[in-house]
């Protein structure tokens, strides 16, 4: 990995600073823990949402088992499972970021939770689904508007979730009982055992319109609590491996022309923030409806 867990703590501490992306205040966490008898409980996936509801007054946050009191069982193993939720402050997961880098240990909560070796990913960021679904977001917590930076912290061996890759129907069986709680962790299997930290861009929202003559029109709408700042977006269309179209700017008013010439859409966009040097909305491929 090309990332350190140190420029993954500046990196998160730039997205949640307040006003960039939104105004976070706590993270929620949801964790898909193992057991088997005598043994510590394993984290299975981890995954720290950054929201605006406030952080508990306690230091220790509030957690529940989500998914009931009695565990899930595995069957034909002794594999046992939870699914814990948690609410913490920001600092918290900043400091459990901060804490595993000094001791490999894994603990946003006072129980540390067996991990194997985590190791920093290049940050993500994934746009809301287009015209497809993008396999991310059937394990990101609500990713529909414009998108969500990702800082993941990888378990690339997986020595304790590896049985369920080998076996297949194991996998099916645990994601189908923890499918309201944890959907879709048979989608992106490879992230078995990882940490995420999602960050929603909600700061601001991007209107997006196509023409007949194929021009696109970009408007955005700031978040009440923002200071409009200035934006640039590009605009790019493959097709069949080629970029067959292009436009780039800025965005200085409510609305701004592209002259692209894609009639029946396919473009997708990404706008980033100077100030911050951060991207605060993409979208998929987009398609319109001419007639």
């Amino acid at each position: 990995m090309s990332w350190s867990i140190p420029e993954q703590v500046a990196h998160l501490q730039n997205l949640l600073s307040p006003g960039v992306l939104g105004t976070y205040r706590s993270f929620e966490v949801t964790e898909l823990v193992g057991f088997q008898p005598n043994q510590a409980p394993h984290n299975f996936f981890s995954l720290l949402v950054a929201e605006h509801a406030p952080a508990p007054p306690a230091s220790r946050g509030t957690d529940s088992f989500i998914s009931g009191e009695s565990p899930l069982r595995l069957r034909g193993t002794d594999w046992k499972f939870g699914v814990l939720r948690h609410r913490i402050s920001l600092q918290q997961g900043i400091d459990a970021l901060v804490r595993y880098d000094n001791t490999k240990v894994w603990s946003p909560v006072d129980e540390a939770l067996g991990v194997g070796e985590l190791r920093p990913a290049p940050p993500q960021f994934v746009p809301a689904d287009g015209s497809g679904a993008h396999p991310w977001n059937g394990l990101l917590k609500n990713n529909f508007f414009e998108g969500s930076h990702v800082v993941e912290l990888c378990d690339e061996e997986k020595p304790q979730v590896l049985f369920l890759l080998q076996q297949p129907e194991l996998l099916a069986d645990l994601a189908a009982q923890v499918q309201q709680y944890v959907p879709g962790i048979d989608g992106l299997s490879d992230r078995l055992g990882n940490v995420l930290f999602q960050v929603p861009a909600t700061i601001v929202s991007f209107g997006i319109r196509g023409s007949a003559h194929g021009h696109i029109t970009l408007s955005p709408a700031w978040h009440p609590t923002a200071t409009p700042r200035p934006l640039r977006v590009s605009f790019e269309r493959y097709r069949d491996g080629t970029v067959d179209d292009f436009a780039a700017g800025p965005i200085q008013c409510a609305v701004t022309n592209f002259p692209l010439h894609v009639p029946n859409g396919g473009p997708r966009y990404v706008v980033w923030d100077d100030a911050h040097q951060v991207v605060v909305g993409a979208s998929a491929p987009t398609t319109f409806i001419t007639s």
